[in-house]
C-alpha cells in the first residue's frame, strides 16, 4: 500500500496527514458479504470484513485535530449501501462507506478521496482510491440450492 504524505504549515505547528490507495476486498460462501471503509475521529481508518466486523487498517491523521481536516468522496465506479455523502464532511465524526451483496456474483465500488483543510474543499491535503469488492461463490450450504455452484 502506497501512503502519501503531506506536512500542513499552521500557525508554526506541523499536522501531518496521510491517505493512500485502498484495496478491500472479501469472498464468502453464504448468502451476504460486505466490504467498507471508516475514517475514524480518532485518525484511524478502518476495514470492515466479510462478516460486517471492522479492523483497524492505519491511520490517516499523524497529529493535531480530526476536525480541523473535511473528507470528499466521488464514485468512480459502482454504487454504495452505506455512503457518509459526497461532502466535503468534517472529520470530527466517523465517516463510513461500505457495499453488501446478497447473492452470487460480485458487486465492486471504487471511490476517489480528498481530504481538504477547509470546509469548501480547498486545499486538498492528501488524495486516495479505495477499491471495495464483495463476492459471495454460492447461495447457502445446501447442494439442492439451485443457486448452488460447486466450488472449482
Amino acid at each position: 500500500m502506497s501512503l502519501m504524505n503531506l506536512l500542513l504549515q499552521s500557525g508554526g505547528a506541523v499536522d501531518t496527514v496521510k491517505l493512500g490507495d485502498f484495496t478491500i476486498s472479501n469472498f464468502k460462501d453464504g448468502v451476504i458479504v460486505y466490504a467498507g471503509i471508516k475514517f475514524d475521529n480518532d485518525g484511524s481508518v478502518y476495514g470492515l470484513n466479510r462478516d460486517n466486523v471492522y479492523s483497524r487498517i492505519t491511520t490517516w491523521l499523524v497529529s493535531g485535530a480530526a476536525g480541523s481536516y473535511y473528507l470528499s468522496r466521488s464514485i468512480f465506479s459502482g454504487s454504495l449501501n452505506a455512503d457518509a455523502g459526497a461532502g466535503p464532511i468534517v472529520m470530527s465524526t466517523d465517516r463510513v462507506f461500505s457495499i453488501q451483496r446478497t447473492h452470487r456474483g460480485i458487486k465492486q465500488t471504487i471511490l476517489d478521496y480528498e481530504i481538504s483543510s477547509d470546509s469548501s474543499g480547498d486545499p486538498i491535503v492528501a488524495t486516495g482510491r479505495v477499491t471495495l469488492q464483495a463476492e459471495i461463490g454460492f447461495e447457502g450450504n445446501d447442494p439442492s440450492n439451485p443457486n448452488w455452484i460447486f466450488p472449482p
